[in-house]
């Protein structure tokens, strides 16, 4: 990811070789009370250092202003941080800011919070990263909250903006953060609200339109993230009908999966320039050094075999100077909380926690002991009921605003944040369809014009009827393209009770390459004995998936991507590039 790494401290506590906590930077700050390091790639950071004052920010922001917009850059920034006042919801995009001033330090985060800093205390005075593994060893907090992790662990997202480490505090969406002499001053966050007034799908047409042309400004060569979707085809409709700059689309995937298939078919028909990414599993070493690094970076939002799907990015990046593609678009066309619309609309409006968590239930495997699991079970629930009395009163923006809104508030920072960061060192990139401005002018839209992608099938059909020749993909299943939700639905359960759809075989192909140092894992008297886990829930599904019983492939993936993030945590571990602690930076710092 684009990272900053920092310490402030009286300037009576000397430096002690914070160094060994971070990547390489690509520039740092060493004053009395004050430490700072940056890295990432170029495209997504801006740095100045005016020796006892300065800032960083890590991401890429937008500003957005009369249906216009265009991304931030150097003097943009410098623009916006001169000023005493820095208000992260004049702007789009997704970044973190960090500007000390003497013994001084701010952090800001933006709106939606799909950036995030970590903080706090270590022997100096206060840590403050991007990245939680990196505070944790340099603070020597490495204990887990279960409580806060409930939810996240057992349910769809997390439902709070807490860390998962005791000791350790996260900036939620909105956020700000000052610190003084090593000392944290005040924390805050804003939940993000829009203002529910009426109108029509007018003001989100240009909203996107106005965020795309932010992307081709600058003569960008854009790419786009392409599949059988509706939100990716929405992107390409409007590239299509604006017929300006220059695009080219990108999919992954193995070639047997329809979405992979239907989007090639596309790109060929409409005559794209396409670039189709597949590669054969590295060997052993290159798969456990990817996995290590997606898993310390993403936090438990995906399991560890997700690296093999998302790996492509660098090479994307050697194509194009920026990446878009439709995250998060399911707001726009009202597909978050289904569920929870449809059967908990009582629940909602009494905030019946349990039968709530009941709807919402989405657990990663079971390996925990008891004791850990009333943790969990605990945690999610106090998560729940506190995120829901942030929430505006239901009667007042009715029970579909309201479960969009919670997914905006929950799903985007929790779900799509470590995802975000973790692709900011990879390639220039941002979702159109996840910026405040648009999702503003989203909540204008009445729902009954968003339910059933009504708005995206209509845009698309204005703009590129070919499109609408497609079918979609769903669950391994294809299905006619403009097809209801319930009718898409429906039609998945039928085809899945006749006949098995397409199943992605990479997890299984990784677990199999791994297999050894799996077992090994497994079998290590660090897991064995410890009391977090029921570890004889673990030696037998691990045992169980090596002799053949594939259902369990989820059970031991996700074992595994805990067990190596607990132990991204612990003291000595290495870094992304897989230097020891001990010579990572060692050239750059005393």
């Amino acid at each position: 990811m684009s990272w900053l790494f920092a310490v402030t401290k009286s300037q009576q506590k000397l430096p002690t070789g914070f160094w060994r906590y971070h990547g390489t930077p690509l520039h740092s700050v060493s004053l009395p009370g004050f430490y700072l390091a940056v890295g990432g790639i170029p495209d997504t950071y801006f740095f100045e250092n005016c020796g006892s004052s300065g800032w960083a920010v890590v991401g890429t922001g937008i500003r957005t202003d009369y249906r216009r917009a265009s991304m931030m850059t150097m003097a943009d920034w410098r623009s916006a941080l001169s000023r005493q006042a820095f208000d992260p919801e004049a702007l789009d995009g997704h970044y973190v800011v960090l500007r000390w001033n003497g013994d001084s330090i701010e952090c800001f985060t933006d709106q939606l919070g799909l950036r995030t800093v970590y903080f706090g205390k270590c022997a100096e005075g206060h840590c403050i990263s991007t990245r939680l593994d990196w505070v944790a060893q340099a603070t020597g907090q490495s204990g887990i909250d279960f409580a806060s992790l409930g939810s996240g662990w057992l349910m769809l997202n997390q439902f709070s903006y807490a860390s998962y480490i005791l000791g350790i505090d996260r900036l939620g969406p909105g956020g700000y953060a000052s610190f003084r002499e090593g000392s944290l001053i005040c924390s805050n966050n804003t939940p993000w609200l829009p203002s529910f007034q009426p109108g029509d799908a007018q003001g989100a047409i240009e909203s996107l339109n106005a965020l795309l042309e932010s992307a081709l400004e600058r003569h960008h060569t854009i790419s786009l993230g392409l599949s059988s979707g509706l939100d990716s085809r929405l992107l390409l409709a409007c590239l299509i009908g604006s017929h300006k700059g220059r695009f080219v689309t990108h999919t992954f995937g193995e070639p047997t999966d329809p979405d992979v298939r239907i989007a090639t078919k596309i790109a060929q028909t409409l005559g794209l320039e396409h670039q189709y990414y597949n590669e054969p599993l590295p060997d052993t070493d290159t798969c456990l050094s990817a996995m290590h690094s997606f898993v310390v970076q993403t936090n438990l939002v995906e399991p560890g075999s997700s690296f093999l799907k998302l790996r492509y990015f660098p090479k994307v990046r050697e194509q194009c100077a920026l990446m878009i593609d439709g995250g998060f678009g399911e707001i726009a066309r009202r597909q978050f909380l289904n569920r929870v619309v449809r059967r908990g609309r009582t629940a909602l409006q009494s905030k019946e926690i349990p039968r709530l968590l009941a709807l919402m239930r989405s657990p990663r495997a079971d390996i925990f002991s008891r004791e850990v699991m009333n943790k969990l079970e605990s945690g999610a629930g106090q998560s729940l009921a506190e995120a829901l009395e942030a929430m505006p009163p239901l009667p007042e923006i009715g029970v579909e605003n309201f479960a969009d809104l919670f997914s905006v508030r929950m799903r985007i920072p929790n779900y799509g944040g470590p995802g975000q960061a973790r692709l900011d060192a990879e390639i220039l990139n941002f979702m159109p369809l996840a910026q405040p401005s648009f999702l503003r002018a989203v909540f204008r839209i009445p729902v009954k014009d968003r339910s059933n992608a009504t708005f995206h099938t209509e845009i698309i059909g204005r703009l590129s009827p070919e499109l609408k020749r497609f079918p979609s993909a769903k669950s391994g299943f294809t299905h006619r393209f403009g097809l209801s939700t319930n009718a898409t639905w429906l039609l998945t359960k039928v085809k899945s009770r006749l006949t098995r759809g397409y199943c992605d075989p990479t997890p299984d192909d990784l677990l199999g390459h791994i297999r050894e140092y799996v077992l090994d894992t497994a079998h290590s008297k660090d897991v064995i004995t410890n009391s977090i886990y029921d570890s004889r829930k673990v030696l037998d599904a691990v045992g169980r998936y090596y002799h053949g019983e594939l259902h369990l492939k989820d059970t031991v993936d996700w074992w595994l991507t805990f067990e190596i993030w607990r132990r991204s945590l612990q003291p000595g571990e290495t870094h992304d590039d897989d230097a020891p602690l001990h010579e990572v930076g060692a050239g750059n710092f005393a």
